[in-house]
Formats: C-alpha cells, sequence, structure tokens
C-alpha cells in the first residue's frame, strides 16, 4: 500500500495551477493529495499549517519569488521537494535554485509526461529515504539508547507471564541484544539498593544506578554471560549463564561449569559489596539463587529471592542470602503461595492494561488464571483473597471513574465494596468477571458510537461545504484528528473511502442540478468545487457522458 503523498502547486498563472492540478488529479494511482495556491504568499499560509511532500512551483512570481518561498519551506520541512517550473530565460535562476536545495527543474514548454515522471520520481524518493542509511544509523543509535528500557520491559514481561510464547524467546533476545542463551537455564541473583542518600535528586540516583551496575558486570562478566536490569529505581535483577557452556559440553562437563558459576559469583557478591560501599558510599544486598532454572520458572524463582530478602535476619542491610538447596528459600518458611502471590500482585497490572486496551480474550484469559490460583490456597489463605479482592475493586474502581461509568447497571456498588456480601469466593469471582466484560462492551459501544459521530460530523461538513477545499487534512482540522487516521477510520465506519465519498456526492448534487435547465454549466462546476474544464472531464470520467450530454439525454428522455 502506497504511503499517500501531498503536493502544492504554486504558480501566479491560474491557467498553469488548474491545469496541473487537473492533470494530477487525474493519477490516482500516485495516491496525492493536491492543493493549489496563485502566489508564493498563499503557498507559505498553507505550509504554515500542512506538511508538505512535494512543491512544484514557478520560479518568477510577484512579491515573493519560488526561490525566496523554497527557503522558507526548507526551514519548515526540510525534506519536501521543490520543483522549479521555469522559462529558458531562467535558466540561471533554475541552477541557482538546485544549489540552494531545490530537488529538480522543468521547462514550461515539457509535455505532461516530463512533469509526472519527475514527480513519480520525487515520490519514489522521498520513500526510499525512510530506508536511507543515515536515517537507519540514526535509528540503531537511538535503539542502542533504548535497550536497557526495552530489555527490563520484556524480561518483566517474561517474568509475569505477559511476552508470549517462549518459543520466541531466542528471536526476542538477539532482537534486543540480551547476551543469553534462550534455551540455556539462567541462574537468577535478587539485589536491591539498601538506602540512598539523603535529599538525593533523580539524575544522580540513575549515575549511581549506572555505576553500580558498571562495578557488578566488572567484577562477572569475565567469566560469564549475563544481563543487569534494574526495577523500581532501587531493585537489582542479575540473569547469568556460564560463558564457556557449549552445545559440545552435556553431562557431568555442564554440571561442572555450572557449580563453578554459582560459587564465583556467590564468592563475589561480597566484592561487589565492598566496592559499592567503598566507592559509591551505597550499601546493597543480594539474595543469590540455589541453583539455575529453566527461563519458566524463573518468575516464581524471583519471587522467592525477593521474600527470602525481605525476611532476612540481622539489621537488614548489606546481606548476601543463599539459597542452600533448590526447595530451600524463604517460601519454605512463609509457604510457596506467599511468594506466589508477589506475581498475582504484578498480574493485576497486566489485567489492568488488558481492560484499558479493551483486550476482552487476553482479559479474561488472565483474569481466570489469576483467580483460579488464588481460589486453589487452602482455606487458611483468607488474607490473601481479601488483598487480591481489594486490589480488584480498586482496579474496577478506577476504571468506572476515569470513563465516567457510574450509571452501568452491572454496577453493585454494595458487592462492589464488600467481599461478605457474596455467598463465596467463587461467587465473587463471578462477579468481577461479569463486571469486566459489563465494562468492556460498553467501552466497544462507547468506541463504536465515537466513531459514528466523527463520521457524521465529516458527512456533514462535506455536504455544507462541496464548493470549497475538501481536501483531507482541511476536513481532518475540522474533527481534530489525524489526516491519515481519519481515512482509515472514514474507511472502517462507513466502508467507503472519504475520497469516494465525496465523488459520489459531487455526482449526486451534479445530475441533480443538470436535471434543472435554470442552472448553467459553469455555476454547478462552481457548487461542487470545480472549475468548468476540469468538471466536465470529471464528469464524463465517471459517467462517459458530458454534463451537457447527460442533461440533453434527461430532458429528452422526459419528454417522450
Amino acid at each position: 500500500m502506497m504511503m499517500m503523498h501531498r503536493l502544492l502547486i504554486v504558480d501566479d498563472e491560474p491557467y498553469t495551477v488548474d491545469g496541473l492540478y487537473d492533470l494530477f488529479n487525474e493519477l490516482p494511482e500516485l495516491e496525492l493529495e493536491i492543493y493549489k495556491a496563485y502566489s508564493a504568499v498563499e503557498a507559505l499560509r498553507h505550509t504554515e499549517r500542512i506538511k508538505f511532500d512535494i512543491v512544484l512551483t514557478d520560479i518568477r512570481m510577484p512579491t515573493m519569488s519560488g526561490l525566496e518561498l523554497q527557503q522558507e519551506i526548507r526551514r519548515q520541512w526540510p525534506r519536501c521537494k521543490v520543483i522549479f517550473l521555469t522559462g529558458y530565460s531562467d535558466f540561471h535562476y533554475a541552477q541557482a535554485a538546485l544549489q540552494n536545495g531545490g530537488y529538480n527543474y522543468l521547462l514550461k514548454t515539457d509535455g505532461d509526461e516530463q512533469i509526472i515522471s519527475t514527480v513519480v520520481r520525487a515520490i519514489e524518493e522521498l520513500s526510499s529515504e525512510l530506508e536511507n542509511e543515515q536515517v537507519t544509523l540514526a535509528a540503531k543509535h537511538k535503539m542502542q539508547l533504548a535497550l536497557p528500557s526495552l530489555q527490563r520491559d520484556y524480561v518483566w514481561s517474561l517474568l509475569h507471564g505477559g511476552a508470549g510464547s517462549f518459543d520466541t524467546m531466542g528471536r526476542q533476545f538477539d532482537e534486543l541484544g540480551m547476551p543469553l542463551d534462550a534455551d540455556c537455564p539462567v541462574y537468577p541473583v535478587y539485589g536491591r539498593v539498601d538506602a540512598w542518600w539523603d535529599n538525593i535528586n533523580y539524575s544522580d540516583q540513575s549515575l549511581l544506578l549506572y555505576a553500580i551496575q558498571n562495578i557488578i558486570e566488572e567484577y562477572l562478566c569475565p567469566s560469564s554471560r549475563m544481563l543487569t536490569l534494574v526495577f523500581d529505581r532501587c531493585k537489582l535483577l542479575l540473569l547469568i549463564q556460564p560463558g564457556n557452556v557449549g552445545a559440545e559440553m552435556e553431562g557431568e562437563a555442564v554440571e561442572k561449569a555450572w557449580m563453578r558459576l554459582m560459587v564465583f559469583v556467590q564468592k563475589t557478591l561480597e566484592s561487589i559489596q565492598t566496592s559499592c560501599n567503598q566507592l559509591l558510599h551505597l550499601t546493597l544486598s543480594f539474595s543469590a539463587g540455589g541453583c539455575p532454572v529453566p527461563w519458566e520458572r524463573l518468575g516464581k524463582k524471583i519471587d522467592d529471592l525477593k521474600l527470602q530478602l525481605m525476611c532476612g535476619p540481622g539489621n537488614e542491610r548489606e546481606m548476601i542470602l543463599y539459597e542452600t538447596t533448590p526447595d530451600a528459600s524463604a517460601a519454605d518458611r512463609h509457604g510457596d503461595n506467599e511468594s506466589g502471590l508477589e506475581s498475582r500482585r504484578s498480574s493485576i497490572d497486566l489485567l489492568e492494561m488488558y481492560l484499558l486496551n479493551g483486550q476482552e480474550e487476553s482479559f479474561l484469559t488472565a483474569y481466570r488464571r489469576l483467580t483460579a490460583a488464588v481460589g486453589s490456597l487452602p482455606k487458611t489463605a483468607n488474607s490473601q483473597r481479601l488483598e487480591l479482592y481489594c486490589k480488584l475493586a480498586t482496579m474496577f474502581l478506577g476504571y468506572i471513574n476515569r470513563y465516567g461509568l457510574s450509571d452501568l447497571p452491572e454496577i453493585d456498588w454494595v458487592k462492589l465494596t464488600n467481599i461478605e456480601e457474596h455467598a463465596s469466593w467463587e461467587h465473587a469471582v463471578e462477579y468481577f468477571e461479569a463486571l469486566g466484560k459489563a465494562l468492556l462492551s460498553r467501552k466497544r459501544t462507547d468506541s463504536y458510537n465515537r466513531g459514528n459521530e466523527i463520521i457524521c460530523k465529516v458527512n456533514q461538513y462535506v455536504e455544507k461545504n462541496l464548493a470549497k477545499d475538501l481536501s483531507l487534512t482541511q476536513i481532518a482540522e475540522h474533527v481534530f484528528l489525524n489526516p491519515a487516521y481519519l481515512s482509515r477510520l472514514y474507511k472502517q465506519f462507513s466502508g467507503v473511502g472519504l475520497s469516494e465519498f465525496i465523488v459520489n456526492l459531487r455526482m449526486a448534487k451534479s445530475k441533480e442540478m443538470l436535471k434543472q435547465p435554470k442552472y448553467k454549466i459553469h455555476e454547478i462546476a462552481s457548487d461542487v468545487g470545480f472549475d468548468s474544464a476540469y468538471f466536465t472531464r470529471f464528469f464524463k470520467k465517471q459517467t462517459n457522458m458530458t454534463p451537457q450530454e447527460y442533461r440533453n439525454q434527461f430532458l429528452l428522455s422526459h419528454r417522450t
């Protein structure tokens, strides 16, 4: 699908402007939105509010020349291709224009094919510039700057079940530049900054976090592949794999490599603590896993390590805690379900995202998984059910207030705010699911109504302004939308393109007026937004008859 481009035609000779306007209007395959201006000053008024991709302009014009116009356009739209129209005597002006960044020049004596081919080349160059090496390099540089955030977001989503299939991890790791093997288990270490300095500002905090990551990687990277991620401005997650485990290694050799890695990491954490304390005057605590874990179990393992750190002994500063066996963690002392609840709390964020985005299927899947996990807990875990109930109620209340949905009949305020109003946990789960479905249904309905309201406004505007500028940009400004988005929205809701609707409306009005002899052809043309010459070509293209032939045929048929 071609990208739509905007073309502005500028000349102080109306005949030239109108002729070129008609020429390009008859080439819908170029996907051009076409504007015209009869002076450079009028053209500037257009460029102040509309982004143009191509400008076709005369050089010699009163008040402001095409060269001066080009300089103004370049200041505002530097990627715009300016094509100059020139007479033989303007040749030295054309050379100056090209030296100052003009795209090309054409002689006014050149035929239509030459003009069209030049504009087509400009369109092709605009498209190829999107893949220009400099643009690509700049994008890659920006991508590198964004990678830490993208990596963190992906791992967070992976831990909480929102990153899609584990089968695609390898590709995601490659795309995000993550130096880990998706087919290999991972050894996790959870850490935190115990306390920040008093009155530390955001910028200093960011620099210190960067320094902490550098210290960690300086100590651990030479013997391992690893990724260090920062969450919530104070929490650290180290994901580590042996640097020397290859596909050819197996059995005892692999076990020894993992054992060496775990011993190395555990004994190096103290050095990391000491360096951070001495160099940055910050204390860090760590909770290290007892064994490598598959990626599928990483989320639960991180919850275990978090809980182990939260419940650590002593003054809770500069701790280093280890799991002595795969099953001996803080979760054993407090119950597997306790650490699992940490993951379920995070799942509320995903649930809220699905609700806000109107993703009903994803919402229901995540909701049922979350409530089933809590429902499977022993009867003694009522406090956990109450906590989840309150979080769900808060999520729904926020959504209701944000979108003004308090009049929704499905809302039972007593049941929403009081768990004791439900006969059982299962009844509460059913109530919240029904409420979620009702809210999502209302969101779809409201979205559909807003879309239809916009379409009605567009149709009314077009009907009232058939004789005026009905460019996509002008209509989009009327309904406060981006032109490209309006074009897609109109087609989605009405089933026809906006330009097709305008053509059909102009044709309908033209035919109706042609049936009445009191209207002259040029008056009809003006009333539907055309000059007489173009109206005749336009009408014949649509009906295979000129306006006069259509009128004669209609009058003849009604006489007989």
